[in-house]
């Protein structure tokens, strides 16, 4: 008896107020509905018209302008889409917006932002298995404060400190040096990167590692080089090359510094390494000029027969080689003044160049 007083009264309350009130008598909207019960006792709320996705495909053309704003919960998605449900796909409540079922909740504008806004705390977005993927068609598509990253979606470009990138990757860090940096154990000072024949990447020492002694056709020592004086110099400011050579050419102060080859107006050999030309050499050591034991042919003595041989002595004046000795009173004719290139060392023709060495 309730319920059939309840619809007869409705009417007459809608003429006379032109809104309808449930369970109140003072409606504050077109409808207004009071809760029943607030005891927990009944479920509260309104149920919306209940069909599957198919059900409500079936209904496409009772469905245009005049049913804009209708409302449904579908309990399943549509199986296989018309123009009007495509964006039923899955279980939830949708909202006819006079062409389509849109999803409540999504509306018509499914982008992530209709216009710019500033985050009001930090943010973190969970994406588990899920992907997130941006597309675009413009030059700095994407962008981290313009130039600090930039995608060129127009060109497949990525820009570091530009938002025009002319190649694949640009990183322009100005007039700054150090514009990339990887850490990935191989780096050391001196090392240049280079790649293997897959294209993977790491730090390989360039064309001279430390240690390498080159000659310069120019007194100015080139970046990366010392000159080979002898100099006593820091451990720990040239630390690869100290731990190639060590205290080899001097031990420096003993604790914070090391010393550099000396090659000024040396020749340089090549260590024997146990080949027995030159043995019992270490690597490093410092040899002394020498003149090895030779003989020379003399002429026939003036006034006399036979023939003789020079008598070569040390430094005491022993007889080492010749088994003729000069014969007193006897001459020998010889030119007038000696030939050649004479003076107080034995050496061969040469260039004087600066050796360096890589560090």
């Amino acid at each position: 008896m309730k319920k059939l007083v309840f619809f007869a009264v409705l009417p007459l309350s809608a003429l006379l107020y032109s809104q309808v009130g449930i369970n109140n008598n003072a409606p504050k909207a077109t409808l207004d509905i009071t809760a029943k019960t607030t005891d927990g006792s009944k479920p509260e709320g309104i149920i919306a018209p209940r069909l599957t996705g198919d059900q409500i495909k079936s209904a496409d053309a009772q469905y245009g302008s005049d049913q804009k704003g209708a409302i449904v919960y579908a309990l399943a998605a549509v199986s296989t889409a018309s123009t009007k449900t495509a964006n039923i796909t899955a279980e939830g409540y949708y909202f006819f917006d006079g062409n389509l079922w849109q999803k409540v909740g999504l509306g018509v504008d499914t982008s992530v932002y209709k216009g710019s806004g500033s985050l009001s705390g930090n943010t973190v977005v969970t994406q588990n298995a899920n992907t997130l993927a941006f597309t675009g068609t413009a030059v700095n598509a994407f962008s981290v404060d313009d130039t600090t990253f930039s995608v060129d979606a127009s060109n497949n470009r990525v820009g570091i400190g530009t938002a025009t990138p002319s190649v694949r990757l640009e990183i322009n860090n100005g007039s700054t040096a150090g514009a990339i940096k990887i850490t990935d154990g191989t780096q050391a000072v001196n090392k240049v990167l280079t790649s293997d024949a897959n294209g993977v990447g790491s730090w390989q020492y360039a064309i001279m590692p430390p240690g390498a002694i080159i000659y310069m056709a120019t007194s100015t020592v080139p970046s990366g080089y010392l000159e080979c004086n002898g100099a006593a110099v820091s451990r720990t400011t040239y630390p690869e090359l100290f731990n190639l050579i060590g205290t080899t050419y001097g031990s420096g102060d003993g604790s914070t510094t090391f010393n550099l080859p000396d090659l000024r107006g040396e020749f340089v050999r090549g260590w024997d390494h146990g080949r027995g030309l030159d043995s019992g050499r270490s690597l490093g050591s410092l040899q002394n000029h020498m003149l090895q034991f030779h003989e020379h042919d003399i002429p026939t003595p003036t006034g006399g027969t036979g023939s003789g041989r020079a008598m070569i002595t040390d430094d005491n004046g022993v007889n080492q080689g010749g088994n003729n000795t000069l014969v007193a009173g006897r001459y020998y004719t010889y030119n007038t003044g000696p030939s050649g290139n004479y003076g107080p060392e034995t050496r061969p023709r040469n260039v004087a160049l600066m050796p360096v060495i890589r560090y």
